[in-house]
């Protein structure tokens, strides 16, 4: 009897110590570059509120399609126009599609004029980016939040 009782004793801890142990997988690749384009979607938010040019371009792709000097020329006729701009990106979902990691990101932001007028917009795009060595944004789909002011 004392020994039946030590065998299941020895087996339930076997079983518990053998089920305690949690297996940790690395993160894949694509979570990695998620990862990588969500701190790529703050810095830009961040350059943008903080009305820093040369922090917001250096997150923009170069590459012809992307339109690099329409985001700088957008941003900047912002940067004149508005002295404080408030911006919320949110990141719904992610997908990577080809050579594209694309965000589902919904905004609200407000736009502060000179005279204390306040602006509010929303809206929703597909923010794309590309690995260029760096993570770069390359477009943005639907609502674009960066040049509000050419929107009036």
């Amino acid at each position: 009897m004392n020994g039946r009782r030590l065998k299941i004793v020895i087996l339930a801890i076997v079983l518990i110590l053998g089920c305690s142990e949690k297996t940790v997988k690395p993160p894949s690749a694509e979570s990695l570059k998620v990862k990588d384009a969500i701190e790529v979607l703050s810095a830009i938010n961040s350059a943008y509120e903080n009305r820093d040019a040369g922090a917001f371009m250096r997150h923009i792709s170069r590459e012809p399609s992307s339109n690099f000097n329409s985001f700088e020329e957008r941003i900047k006729r912002d940067f004149g126009i508005y002295g404080k701009i408030s911006l919320n990106l949110t990141p719904r979902w992610a997908r990577v599609k080809e050579d594209l990691l694309q965000l589902s990101v919904n905004w609200e932001g407000k736009w502060y004029e000179s005279s204390g007028k306040e602006l509010r917009y929303r809206g929703n795009g597909i923010f794309s980016f590309k690995d260029e060595g760096e993570i770069k944004l390359v477009r943005i789909d639907g609502d674009n939040p960066f040049g509000i002011a050419g929107e009036q």
